[in-house]
């Protein structure tokens, strides 16, 4: 991250950063090679800068591999248990990174130079995926009508090529956080057509995102956008800001609503979730996760202080299954909410203990007014929100490389103004 006079170190740097920057197009399993790099990155940093420093922020941020280490003590299914630690891993990595990189003596404009790259290279590669995905979908025969909306998405999820494949809910995540920082282009790139190429890339994003209809996600870029744009504006006053806040939130809420297959979903949420009928039913998305939803909430006072372990949830969750639903007995559903899943796995201290990382993170982004970071978490806890981001390898990846990124560069710049 500093310019050194070693000129293979300099390279590998920008290498792992254009690494990093090219996330949605290094498929599936070569994904975990960007952790690799930036531990090996962070090594070579320690060696050279070896004045360490620690903050207790590194071990808060990798509370979860913790807590799911610890739960291998009570677990039944102990192989299940252990390939779910190793999956977390990277949430371990990441805080080990940031404290062999905490010799970095922070320059002015460092950080600005190191997202301008990252973030422009990021960007970019989601047009590109995105381009691909429609690419993949017209050739599935999806615009001539030939295969359905859900067909589409599925060989997305599982036969997308070049090892692309992704589910949709990652995809939207991505594209949310695109979106997000898409701003920033706007005070890096001055001249007008490159105003122009990030507004059209910006759109195009957001009709994606709106095609994928992934409702949580949806909803806290909703959250989020507003808040990000109305932050900038320091000299409006709080009245206005949360006018226009309204204003704002009111007119995208109109304008996500009214698109095909959004409405649908949206539609779905709210009929199903006032109906009186709960009947699980294969087309509804909405009542197969209100039924998951009763069955975790059924198990979270027997997992008691410390839950069941991290490798007996799944086999929790199908009991109940096999008494609600042949729907969920055949799907074997996770909790499709963090939370729920963090309780029935470590129990009520495991949450507790989630909730004050989360607090943590969220403090950290107001005390330095990154409205970046703070407009991040929105989005992220949306997602824990509706689905069990930590449980799969991409979101496992993705969650941790921002979270601590943002918190290392908060920690960095708030050592610096000290």
């Amino acid at each position: 991250m500093l310019k050194l006079k070693e000129q293979p170190y300099d390279l590998f740097i920008k290498g792992v950063l254009i690494l990093v920057g090219l996330f949605p197009l290094v498929p599936f399993h070569k994904k975990p090679f960007i952790v690799v790099a930036l531990l090996l990155a962070s090594i070579l940093h320690a060696k050279k800068f070896p004045k360490l420093v620690f903050k207790t922020h590194y071990l808060i941020n990798a509370i979860v591999p913790l807590l799911c280490l610890l739960s291998l003590l009570i677990t039944e299914n102990i192989d299940y248990g252990i390939n779910r630690f190793v999956k977390l891993l990277p949430l371990l990595a990441f805080p080990v990174a940031s404290y062999l990189f905490s010799g970095l003596v922070e320059k002015k404009g460092v950080f600005k130079k190191i997202e301008k790259k990252v973030f422009t290279i990021y960007f970019l590669s989601l047009i590109i995926y995105c381009l691909l995905m429609y690419y993949y979908i017209y050739g599935l025969g999806f615009f001539s009508g030939k295969v359905s909306y859900a067909y589409s998405l599925s060989y997305v999820q599982g036969y997308f090529f070049w090892g692309l494949h992704e589910h949709p809910i990652y995809i939207s995540l991505y594209l949310a956080i695109g979106i997000l920082l898409s701003r920033k282009f706007f005070l890096w790139y001055k001249k007008t057509l490159y105003k122009v190429l990030i507004l059209l890339g910006s759109l195009f994003l957001i009709v994606t995102l709106i095609f994928l209809s992934r409702k949580g996600i949806i909803i806290g870029l909703l959250l989020a956008l507003p808040l990000l744009l109305l932050l900038e504006q320091k000299n409006m006053n709080i009245v206005k800001k949360y006018k226009s806040f309204l204003v704002l939130s009111i007119l995208v809420l109109l304008l996500v609503v009214s698109v095909f297959p959004i409405s649908k979903r949206f539609s779905d949420l709210f009929n199903t979730s006032f109906s009186e009928n709960t009947e699980v039913s294969a087309t509804s998305s909405t009542s197969i996760r209100i039924a998951i939803y009763k069955c975790a909430i059924g198990d979270v006072v027997e997992a008691g202080l410390f839950g069941f372990g991290a490798g007996d949830v799944q086999e929790k969750l199908c009991e109940c299954y096999e008494e609600t639903s042949n729907i969920l007995s055949i799907g074997k559903y996770n909790t499709h909410n963090q939370f729920l899943n963090i309780w029935l796995s470590y129990g009520i201290i495991g949450l507790l203990l989630f909730l004050y990382f989360l607090y943590i993170n969220f403090r950290l982004a107001f005390l330095q007014k990154d409205i970046t970071f703070l407009s991040i978490l929105i989005v992220l806890l949306m997602a824990l929100l509706t689905e069990n981001i930590l449980n799969r390898q991409n979101g496992i990846l993705f969650f941790g490389l921002l979270i601590n990124y943002y918190s290392f560069k908060c920690l960095a710049l708030k050592k610096r103004t000290s």
